[in-house]
C-alpha cells in the first residue's frame, strides 16, 4: 500500500489535470464525466453577416444584427495562425446594419474582421489577403 503522502500527491495532480482540461473547454475523461452532446452555435441562424473589403482602406459591413451596439475589430493573421488587432471600434447599428471604414492595411498580409454583441455573439468575416 502507498504512503498517505503519495496518495495526496496523486489526487492533487489528477485534480489539477482535470481542472486544466475543464479550463481549456475539453471534456473530462469518460469515467469522470456524464454523457453530453456538443453543438456549435452559428450566427447563420440569426442572419447576421459580416464582410471585410479593401480598396485603399478597409471597409467592414455588418447586416442583420439584432443588437444596437456591436464591438468590431480587424485583425492581421500571421503565417503561424496568430492574430494581432490592427483596429477596433464600438459601433451603433442602424436597423441592424453598420459600416465602418478605416486605415490603409499592409500589402501582402492577411486580415479578418470579427464582431461581438450580446444578442448576436461572435461573428467572423472571410479572410482577406491584401494585394497591392
Amino acid at each position: 500500500m502507498k504512503k498517505p503522502r503519495t496518495w495526496r500527491l496523486l489526487v492533487l495532480v489528477a485534480g489539477t489535470l482535470l481542472g486544466l482540461l475543464a479550463g481549456l473547454g475539453l471534456p473530462a475523461p469518460a469515467t469522470a464525466a456524464a454523457p453530453t452532446s456538443v453543438s456549435a452555435a452559428s450566427n447563420d441562424r440569426y442572419g447576421a453577416d459580416l464582410d471585410l473589403r479593401y480598396s485603399g482602406k478597409f471597409v467592414v459591413k455588418g447586416e442583420g444584427y439584432k443588437a444596437t451596439k456591436v464591438y468590431v475589430k480587424v485583425v492581421k493573421i500571421n503565417k503561424n495562425g496568430r492574430s494581432h488587432i490592427v483596429a477596433h471600434k464600438h459601433l451603433v447599428t442602424n436597423n441592424g446594419n453598420f459600416e465602418w471604414s478605416g486605415k490603409k492595411l499592409q500589402c501582402g498580409k492577411t486580415y479578418q474582421a470579427h464582431s461581438y454583441s450580446y444578442k448576436d455573439d461572435w461573428d467572423s468575416s472571410r479572410t482577406l489577403h491584401v494585394k497591392c
